[in-house]
């Protein structure tokens, strides 16, 4: 009777052996791809590189922007910092009838660039026009400034 107690613990062991061994199979089945899935996946789309924003490459608009008359000259005045590496300025201008436009918008257009070199620049102005003078520096590497402030000319 012992002899048949122990064969029939022995198959419920070797049963139970098998069930655990589908069991073990089944999770990992099911598990590894999930946890590849995870692995796999990272931290979102991937992409080919680029270059990163070059933030820290700025450069400062002009300071103590000025104007003087001269004749029927305007000649515009700025400083820098000498520290930046400066490649040159841009002048925009808009200009308006006195008479005709009251309240018309204000369209800036490039007029000229000036060398590094200088910090002035000379127009002749022709009467009965409000002008409007802004400058942004240009920097090497095709960096710009923010706008300066703007100067209002009214020449009667």
């Amino acid at each position: 009777m012992q002899y048949h107690l122990r064969l029939r613990n022995l198959k419920k062991e070797r049963i139970r052996h098998k069930i655990m061994k589908a069991l073990n199979l089944i999770s990992v089945l099911l598990l590894f791809p999930l946890i590849t899935g995870f692995v796999l996946s990272g931290c979102g789309k991937k992409g080919p590189p680029r270059m990163m924003d070059k933030r820290a490459d700025t450069i400062d608009a002009v300071r103590n922007f000025t104007w003087r008359l001269q004749d029927n000259n305007l000649i515009l005045r700025w400083s820098v910092d000498k520290k930046q590496l400066i490649a040159g300025f841009e002048i925009h201008m808009a200009r308006q009838n006195i008479k005709k436009c009251l309240g018309c918008p204000v369209v800036f257009i490039k007029t000229d660039t000036v060398s590094s070199d200088f910090n002035q620049y000379k127009t002749e102005l022709e009467r009965g026009y409000r002008y409007y003078f802004k400058i942004i520096t240009l920097g090497i590497n095709s960096i710009r400034s923010n706008d300066s402030e703007i100067i209002k000319v009214e020449f009667d």
